[in-house]
């Protein structure tokens, strides 16, 4: 414990500039110290050493005994406001961990805040290729920059923006009918998981072909608007990616009332944890309140040109319709052939008696 106070004076002044001076105003070296690393201490043990395990965990604390209490503290952890600098976390962490334990934090911390939050269903960066080298300022940024995009996803999208760029028209970002309509025009949404679609490997990897949506299932649970607002405040701060924000502005268009998420939860795309539609309606329709949209890319933009195209198509509206009308069940499918045949049949009768008059 005396390298860790020792470790952490040393820093004491780096640290310090990570806060507001109104602060840190007026709390001593020593009690800044302290402070610094009795908090990091508790968030190591928190994340790299405390068991999933309840009764593993009780030997531990009482406030890890249950998995709610552990999901509320790390869900605190995630608030952009709680956000503590990563290198003291590192350089504590390599005080206190065993010697041959060789794992760096950050992959660690990553794999559980993952695992204990949720996060995505669908594959995430591999934690092990985190490094604590990596420009990691906080467990915020760590989360975001790792809970990516599939590099196949990351590459299809720069060639549509290469072919978009030789184009002089100028393309402005576009709207989407909702998944109800959408439905009505044809389109089918499908969940995507890793043994179905080897390139879905992000939340964020959803494909259009053939009339045919293809979205990862979107776990929805009394934690996502919170962690996503977040990721979204952090994204808006460091004006960099926003691949957040524009899957959020993807789930908006798609979603309007709770028939939308009926819909998207009867096709496997959403997981509704909180049990009522109309809830995961008006959270995801108020994520981006307030928010401006004014990146120069948006990743959904050939999704939403493609789709636009498709409902352009008067065909697919009549094709889908026939469809639902006639062949959505059996009893109507039977009907239709029935009337079919009926039709046929008083066609050709009265064909044959007309050649058979003359």
């Amino acid at each position: 414990m005396i390298r860790c106070f020792e470790a952490v004076a040393r820093m004491e002044e780096k640290a310090r500039n990570w806060y507001e001076a109104s602060v840190v105003y007026g709390i001593g070296s020593i009690e800044f110290v302290k402070m610094m690393v009795v908090d990091r201490c508790f968030i190591i043990e928190l994340l790299c050493k405390v068991p999933e395990d309840p009764i593993e965990a009780m030997s531990w604390s009482k406030i890890a005994t249950t998995r709610w209490s552990r999901i509320a503290l790390f869900v605190d952890l995630l608030l952009l406001e709680n956000q503590l600098p990563s290198f003291v976390l590192v350089e504590l962490y390599g005080l206190i961990k065993d010697p041959t334990d060789g794992t760096d934090f950050a992959p660690k911390a990553f794999a559980k805040l993952i695992q204990v939050l949720r996060i995505s269903r669908i594959g995430t960066e591999n934690p092990s290729t985190i490094k604590d080298t990596d420009e990691i300022d906080h467990l915020l940024g760590l989360v975001h920059d790792n809970w990516l995009r599939s590099h196949q996803g990351i590459e299809r999208h720069q060639e549509y923006m290469y072919e978009r760029s030789r184009k002089p028209v100028e393309v402005e970002r576009q709207s989407i009918r909702c998944a109800k309509e959408l439905e009505e025009a044809g389109i089918k949404f499908i969940k995507v998981d890793r043994n179905q679609e080897s390139n879905a490997m992000s939340l964020f990897d959803v494909n259009f072909t053939n009339g045919k949506m293809k979205i990862p299932t979107f776990v929805i649970d009394n934690n996502t608007e919170r962690l996503f607002r977040n990721l979204i405040a952090y994204e808006l701060f460091v004006q960099g990616s926003t691949y957040v924000i524009d899957y959020a502005t993807l789930m908006e268009n798609l979603v309007n009332t709770a028939n939308d998420v009926q819909l998207l939860r009867l096709s496997g795309v959403i997981q509704n944890m909180l049990g009522d539609d109309a809830a995961v309606a008006q959270m995801l329709n108020k994520l981006l309140n307030n928010v401006t949209l004014s990146g120069d890319t948006f990743f959904y933009e050939e999704i939403f040109d493609d789709v636009k195209k498709h409902c352009a198509e008067p065909c697919n509206t009549w094709k889908a319709k026939l469809n639902h009308d006639y062949f959505s069940s059996p009893w109507t499918c039977i009907a239709f052939v029935a009337a079919l045949l009926v039709f046929l049949t008083t066609i050709i009768t009265f064909i044959f008696s007309f050649f058979k008059k003359n």
